[in-house]
């Protein structure tokens, strides 16, 4: 007595064609269509009738009854290719794109998936291998053996068995592409290049999922109520044999002084070496924007650039004040060539002589102090250095807003005291 039980009514619907009106509904329409003997042997009957509802629209459980799940591809919004991404030469494992796999009404395994580039000489100059990662049915992580693009810059992955990708009934689970860049300008590799790995749906033979349930298999081109044609990445990634990541150090807010550190950094040579200033006519060049008052002094400020572990001076530069209010600050001399090996980092110093921003503020007059501020920003062509790849082995590479790491970054404000 007390105690509740339930019961689960269960239906055979394989082999059945689903007709125009495709769900139904169990329900218990009068109080004695259920019968029961109590304890004492007397017979009762439900206590209401309607549990479920028998007016259409207001059915608490329906069943739907289908012949196929759908299934619909996308770019994950977690993928490596929402955001900018620099590679090097020689780099192994890395992910480029990531599609999200979702399912409605049944469960799918994946039996074919493409990839294509549109920038075709590009990707073939630089990508080696291409690798999917992902999870099968029993939860475990996957990752196919390589495969290298074909002469149409595609690459084609089929499955077979438990093996294969599965996406649960009405879930979503992810397809990471990974590849291997090319070594050396030797096997073809090309730098300062851009490209893309996309899902290649477009046609039938191009992508293919098999329902867990009914059995039925999607295929690419957009099958009826799923979205399975080709995505394109939002980033390409750009390829370079080597390139600059930067790392800003925090330094406090100060005074303006004859020798004010006002910025300080590190480089990281990503790939093979990082150099700013060869021998030859290419070199390297880094471009500041400074935030800053008006100078009262005469004669244009000096801007010194350091190693700041060996103390010696890299290049000089002069912040040149004139009717226009030149904002920025380039070093592009380099006197003293900066290498960084690969895999290594190097920390910078910039000091400069901000004699002719010491200002301090004048309440009186209502004038505020002097400042001064160094910023590295996100703009194409701020950095330019030298990694010794193709032919020409001193060209200049420049960077493309929003591939080199941690830009923008800025220096401490500098003020009059």
């Amino acid at each position: 007595a007390g105690a509740t039980k339930t019961l689960l009514v269960r239906a055979n619907l394989l082999n059945l064609t689903p007709p125009a009106k495709n769900e139904f509904s169990f329900d218990i329409v009068n109080t004695t269509d259920v019968t029961a003997l109590d304890n004492s042997n007397n017979s009762v009957n439900a206590g209401s009738a309607d549990p479920n509802s028998g007016t259409e629209g207001e059915i608490d459980t329906e069943v739907e009854v289908t012949s196929v799940g759908n299934i619909f591809v996308t770019e994950y919004e977690s993928s490596p290719s929402k955001d900018k991404q620099s590679i090097y030469w020689g780099q192994t494992g890395v992910a480029v794109s990531q599609f999200n796999v979702r399912t409605a009404k049944e469960a799918f395994f994946i039996d074919r998936f493409n990839l294509v580039s549109a920038d075709a000489a590009d990707a073939k100059n630089n990508v080696k291998n291409v690798y999917l990662r992902y999870l099968d049915k029993n939860g475990s992580t996957v990752t196919t053996l390589a495969q290298p693009l074909n002469s149409a810059a595609s690459v084609s992955f089929s499955f077979t068995g438990d093996a294969r990708p599965y996406v649960p009934k009405d879930t979503s689970r992810q397809v990471t592409v990974l590849i291997d860049t090319v070594n050396t300008h030797q096997d073809g590799a090309t730098s300062n290049v851009d490209f893309a790995m996309n899902f290649s749906g477009g046609a039938t033979d191009e992508f293919k999922a098999t329902g867990e349930g009914s059995l039925t298999q999607v295929e690419g081109n957009d099958t009826t109520g799923d979205d399975t044609n080709s995505v394109t990445a939002t980033n390409k990634v750009f390829a370079y044999r080597s390139f600059p990541k930067f790392t800003n150090i925090v330094l406090p807010d100060g005074a303006a002084t004859a020798n004010s550190v006002v910025g300080k950094f590190t480089i990281t040579a990503m790939g093979y070496d990082v150099l700013f200033g060869t021998t030859a006519a290419a070199s390297g060049t880094l471009t500041f924007d400074t935030v800053s008052s008006g100078q009262a002094a005469a004669a244009d400020p000096t801007f010194t650039l350091y190693d700041d572990v060996t103390g010696q001076i890299l290049d000089t530069a002069v912040f040149t004040l004139d009717t226009t209010q030149n904002a920025s600050l380039s070093f592009a001399t380099f006197t003293n060539a900066l290498n960084v090996t690969g895999g290594t980092s190097k920390t910078i110093r910039v000091e400069g002589d901000l004699t002719g921003f010491n200002r301090p503020a004048n309440n009186t007059i209502g004038r505020a102090a002097d400042h001064f501020q160094l910023v590295l920003r996100d703009e194409a062509g701020v950095i330019l250095w030298v990694d010794k790849s193709g032919a020409d082995a001193n060209l200049d590479q420049s960077n493309t807003a929003g591939y080199i790491d941690n830009l923008p970054f800025g220096g401490p404000n500098m003020t009059g005291q």
